[in-house]
């Protein structure tokens, strides 16, 4: 097994946190290296080499140092402009293997040398998103089920083939060997939710979904029988879990929750308000809440990171209900209390945020959609430094003018990779090297 592995969202709980130093002063772009495509997945840093994989499905893999090429891999022999759908499903590294997953052109998982590029194996009846679990390999995907695969053999270890459904994204795996999961959102089909099973055996814990009759927190007059097309007892809405992966860390799961304020004559206009929620391990009951103010328009970007007492995320906040259409609001970086669920410090973005925040050597890492990436003292929320790539960094297919439902089940990758004195960022270009 190779130990010293970078990866996204730092441990196998996903909690978002580094034990990496970063980058603590204003760095300077070290490297750059161009992949010929967009770059929707986080790299993957594997002692001195760095892998990513383009939207085209070509495996590129960088000296980490000079951002020199080592290998590249083949991929979809087309224009990646010309593409739809694109592969955005990250890297996965057991020893030394690089495990690919493409389940949109080959329905497969492509196993290479990572030192030489080799392709080794092709994992056919499915893809899915790859993760590794000691000496297991775990295969989430849309259609298929979940898969365990026993390293390195690749022999079957059990199959899952009912439980689909589940957002493209790596599960968080607890100290007890549990796999948390989220359910991707898709009309008529999966409206959201978290799974959690043992990666062992593939036993489910619990199953955890959506509540199409929520109670409204927002306090209205209520409607007399025959002016409410509902009911006479409040406001109900629809409370969905956010397209992002579970984060284990502090005794809780971890998720982002969209709370639909529907338009049943209880509210101005039919508007969405963000909550963060804490479940039990065990069961998946709700044990800790957060909710940005109901009365007003928000919504989480990507996954909460965890660290130190502390709940970290980014949100859209302060938006006005009356506007049909999504208002403009500040975009903003959270920090929550978890003793007190309430919030420590805020601080306002310089842009509209790719994927989650993640923390490394005390500051927390935001990348935003113009190119900027910036830092935050975890402790205070005060800038540590803010650099312009002068590149755009990219969060999903639709901005790239692919179009397909696969989005539903996808989250927006990670676009920051802290390392020891390196920050690597993918790009609309390829890969930024910030030293």
């Amino acid at each position: 097994m190779v130990s010293d592995v970078v990866s996204g969202f730092g441990d196998p709980g996903r909690s978002g946190v580094y034990r990496t130093g970063g980058v603590t002063r204003r760095p300077s772009v070290a490297w750059r290296a161009d992949t010929g495509a967009a770059v929707l997945s986080t790299p993957v840093l594997v002692d001195d080499m760095l892998y990513a994989v383009d939207v085209r499905g070509v495996v590129h893999a960088f000296d980490a140092a000079d951002g020199t090429s080592q290998w590249r891999s083949d991929g979809v022999d087309a224009e990646w402009d010309q593409l739809d759908p694109l592969i955005t499903t990250a890297l996965a590294v057991w020893g030394d293997l690089l495990f690919l997953p493409d389940q949109e052109y080959e329905g497969c998982v492509f196993v290479h040398d990572r030192s030489t590029g080799e392709l080794l194996h092709r994992l056919e009846g499915g893809a899915g998103c790859c993760t590794i679990v000691g000496d297991i390999l775990l295969l989430t995907d849309v259609s298929d089920g979940v898969r365990a695969l026993d390293l390195p053999g690749l022999t079957l270890r059990w199959h899952n083939e009912t439980r689909t459904g589940l957002l493209e994204a790596g599960p968080a795996i607890s100290e007890s060997g549990v796999a948390f999961a989220a359910l991707g959102f898709e009309g008529h089909h999966t409206h959201s939710g978290v799974v959690a099973f043992d990666v062992s055996s593939g036993t489910e814990v619990f199953q955890v979904g959506d509540d199409q009759g929520g109670r409204c927190p927002v306090e209205t007059e209520v409607l007399s029988p025959e002016e409410d097309d509902f009911d006479d007892e409040g406001p109900s809405d629809w409370v969905l879990f956010g397209q992002a992966h579970p984060v284990v860390a502090e005794g809780l799961v971890w998720m982002p929750v969209r709370r639909e304020h529907h338009d049943d004559g209880f509210h101005p206009a039919p508007y969405i308000s963000a909550e963060v929620v804490g479940l039990d391990p065990a069961t998946g009951q709700r044990r800790w809440l957060f909710q940005l103010d109901p009365g007003l328009w928000s919504e989480v970007y990507g996954a909460v990171a965890v660290a130190d007492g502390s709940v970290f995320f980014t949100a859209l906040q302060g938006g006005d209900p009356e506007v049909q259409e999504q208002p403009a609001g500040d975009v903003m970086l959270y920090a929550v209390d978890i003793a007190t669920a309430r919030p420590a410090w805020t601080a306002r973005l310089p842009g509209s945020p790719v994927g989650s925040p993640v923390l490394s050597g005390g500051l927390l890492y935001v990348a935003m959609r113009n190119g900027t990436v910036a830092t935050y003292h975890a402790a205070t929320g005060e800038l540590a430094w803010s650099l312009d790539i002068d590149e755009k960094i990219v969060g999903s297919q639709y901005e790239l003018g692919a179009e397909h439902y696969g989005e539903d089940y996808e989250e927006e990758s990670l676009a920051v990779l802290p390392a020891d004195g390196t920050v690597y960022v993918r790009t609309r270009a390829g890969i930024f090297a910030l030293r």
